[in-house]
C-alpha cells in the first residue's frame, strides 16, 4: 500500500452520520483490501425528499419499483444505529443493487401500508471484520484533526475514486485506519414501513 495518497482531508468525526443501506460489492471489497478503496466509499444511497407520489394499490415491491420507506436500524440489544421515523422518507429502485441484497430481497412483495422485521446476521449485511483492511500509514500524513481513534478520514485512490477509512489506533509515528464498515461483523435488526411505491 502506498500512503501518500490515502488521506487528503477530514470530513467529519462521527461515521453514525453515514446511511447504512447501501450495498457492498465482492469487488469493492477486494479492493479494500488492496488499500486501494473503504468499503465506506460504495455507501451511494442517500436519503432523499418525499416524492408526493400516490401510493399503487395492490401492487406489490418487485424489480423496478421505486419504494418509499420507513426505516429504524438497530442493533440486536435493541440500541437505535439509524432512523428515518420522523424525518423524509428514504427511497430507492428495487433490483438496482442499492440495499444490502438479503433486505432487498426481504422487501420483495411488500405492500404499501406493510410493515416487517428483518435480522439480518453479519455475512448478510456488511461481513464479517477482515483483519487485512488495517492499514498503518506515517502519522505526518494525517491532517491534525484525525489523531484521534474514532475519526472518520476521506481521501481518493490511485484512479481517484474517494474512499473512507476509520483511525482505529494513534501510535506515535504512525496510525493505524480501518477500511472495514464500521457495522462489519455485527447483526442488525431492521424495522421497516412500506410508505409508497411507484
Amino acid at each position: 500500500m502506498k500512503p501518500h495518497y490515502l488521506v487528503k482531508t477530514l470530513l467529519r468525526a462521527h461515521a453514525e452520520d453515514t446511511v447504512i443501506l447501501g450495498r457492498p460489492t465482492k469487488h469493492d471489497r477486494k479492493r479494500a483490501g488492496a488499500g486501494r478503496l473503504a468499503g465506506l466509499a460504495i455507501l451511494a444511497v442517500v436519503l432523499l425528499a418525499p416524492s408526493g407520489c400516490t401510493r399503487k394499490e395492490g401492487g406489490g415491491i418487485r424489480e423496478g419499483s421505486v419504494v418509499d420507506l420507513e426505516f429504524t436500524l438497530s442493533d440486536p440489544k435493541g440500541e437505535v444505529i439509524q432512523s428515518t421515523r420522523g424525518h423524509d422518507p428514504f427511497t430507492y429502485t428495487h433490483g438496482k443493487g442499492q440495499l444490502i441484497p438479503a433486505l432487498e430481497k426481504q422487501l420483495s412483495g411488500m405492500k404499501a401500508g406493510d410493515e416487517k422485521n428483518i435480522k439480518l446476521e453479519p455475512g448478510d449485511a456488511y461481513g464479517n471484520v477482515d483483519p487485512e483492511a488495517f492499514h498503518e500509514i506515517p502519522r505526518e500524513q494525517v491532517p491534525p484533526q484525525g489523531l484521534k481513534v474514532g475519526v472518520v478520514l476521506t481521501g481518493t485512490d490511485p484512479q481517484g475514486k474517494p474512499f473512507q477509512a476509520r483511525v482505529s489506533e494513534v501510535k506515535k509515528d504512525s496510525v493505524v485506519v480501518d477500511f472495514n464498515h464500521p457495522l462489519a461483523g455485527q447483526a442488525l435488526v431492521f424495522d421497516i414501513k412500506i410508505l409508497a411505491i411507484k
